[in-house]
């Protein structure tokens, strides 16, 4: 018997882009099948945005206390203006203006726009597909919808702890190391919630270039070694205390 080729146009009906929501992480080829032609990108920026606010406000204090944890061991900045950046922190961290809340949802939706335009080269030009860029916009997403389980489980596990130094990754096998070196960082990326979402990319982008998903695949883990090794570890262990990378 033959099996039917990924390239084959799917005849799946398309689904509600409230459905696609769940759908996506138990089903995600017909999720992004029902999806292809309509690109509902709305809904999933707005849940996505809604939950990010949610996390930043409900882990606040956590999370400035770690970036200034990290400044405090960044032996690149000069020691007066490192303690002068903690202490503002510190002040942050009792008083956070809604201005400073929203940096996070609004920094992540800049980046799912230039995220987007890089899945629309990979798709396009490597893939060989000829999708609109709100059609990857779409896909890229609701492939995002395991960020909001991401934020439920690393949301509880913060408060357990009191402490925003939780991990889903293989930095679990070393809690000896030195949290801003680059070996740290790199396990820290092999994380469940990523490769979760690359799967997803992967089959979102077989979808809409009409290739195999073991092709797609590939090119979607290929971004994330990029992202992970070269950007998070490589140049987040030099300047990630600077940064907050």
């Amino acid at each position: 018997m033959v099996e039917p080729d990924a390239t084959q146009q799917s005849q799946t009906p398309s689904v509600s882009p409230v459905g696609a929501m769940f759908k996506v992480l138990i089903e995600p080829r017909a999720a992004f099948d029902g999806l292809r032609e309509k690109s509902p990108w709305v809904l999933p920026a707005i849940i996505l945005f809604a939950v990010i606010l949610a996390f930043t406000y409900s882990t606040w204090p956590y999370l400035i206390m770690a970036q200034a944890e990290s400044i405090r061991l960044n032996e690149n900045i000069p020691a007066e203006q490192r303690d002068e950046i903690i202490e503002n922190m510190r002040e942050l961290q009792e008083s956070p203006s809604p201005g400073r809340l929203l940096m996070g949802p609004a920094f992540a939706s800049v980046s799912w726009l230039i995220a987007t335009g890089i899945w629309l080269m990979v798709g396009n030009v490597i893939l060989g597909g000829d999708g609109r860029y709100k059609q990857y916009l779409t896909m890229f997403l609701y492939a995002s919808m395991t960020g909001i389980p991401e934020m439920i489980v690393k949301g509880a596990l913060i408060h357990m702890k009191g402490s925003a130094h939780v991990y889903t990754s293989l930095a679990l096998l070393t809690p000896s190391l030195d949290t801003q070196t680059f070996l740290f960082r790199a396990l820290d990326q092999v994380d469940v919630f990523s490769i979760w979402f690359y799967a997803l990319v992967g089959i979102g982008l077989s979808v809409l270039c009409g290739v195999r998903a073991q092709k797609a695949m590939i090119w979607s883990f290929v971004v994330w070694a990029v992202w992970a090794i070269g950007i998070k570890a490589g140049l987040g262990s030099l300047f990630g205390g600077m940064f907050g990378m």
